[in-house]
């Protein structure tokens, strides 16, 4: 069994392919997704490369959900040993018990059915992938384009502070005062510092145990 797998990894990779060998027999592409949050699909010619699988996600919650992807086949070892920066696992073969939820913005263009969970994420599509129709639907693109900008303070505050703030000469700064040396725990050696890298090496070693 590949380092790094769990028992029940190793026997979904069995099963997968086990899949793939019957799959291979099929006509038309397999679905490796649901209906409703995005279709992903094998081609005949490439499912010798690819088994279906989830990546392994956190909602801004804490809740986990799958995402539908293709894993190389032969490669399922190492793609199911990664890790999040969470420590929580990247990759499954096993359906999760959260998927992705469905986006409150629908494209209104013809016969797509696009979601996104964003305004702007919108625009965005029907820009990149119906750029005919973004021309004649330019006004209503210009109206979500205003309510994004509407509904973020955060933003409306930072154009505030650009907007009264004087335009700046290009000005020579250290690489300490730039904060190359600064250490994530805040400490920054001082701006006279002889060696700024030695002082940051010697401040990890007292203060956290040599930590890098």
């Amino acid at each position: 069994m590949t380092s790094g797998v769990s028992d029940i990894e190793a026997e979904a990779m069995q099963i997968a392919e086990a899949e793939g060998e019957h799959m291979a027999v099929q006509e038309g592409p397999v679905a490796t997704g649901l209906p409703g949050m995005g279709m992903r699909f094998i081609e005949p010619q490439d499912r010798g490369a690819w088994v279906p699988g989830w990546q392994l996600k956190v909602d801004r919650f804490g809740n986990e959900y799958g995402v539908p992807c293709r894993i190389p086949r032969g490669q399922g070892g190492l793609w199911l040993a990664k890790k999040r920066s969470d420590g929580g696992r990247r990759f499954t073969l096993q359906e999760p018990a959260n998927v992705r939820g469905t986006g409150p913005f629908e494209c209104f263009i013809g016969d797509c059915r696009k979601r996104t969970y964003t305004r702007s994420r919108l625009v965005g599509h029907i820009e990149a992938f119906h750029r005919a129709e973004a021309l004649q639907y330019a006004p209503i693109l210009d109206k979500l384009r205003k309510a994004v900008v509407d509904d973020n303070p955060k933003l409306a505050a930072l154009v505030d502070a650009m907007v009264a703030t004087p335009d700046a000469e290009i000005r020579a700064v250290s690489r300490v005062e730039m904060g190359e040396f600064d250490c994530p725990c805040g400490w920054r050696p001082k701006e006279d510092a002889k060696n700024p890298r030695f002082a940051l090496m010697a401040h990890k070693r007292a203060k956290h145990g040599g930590e890098t």
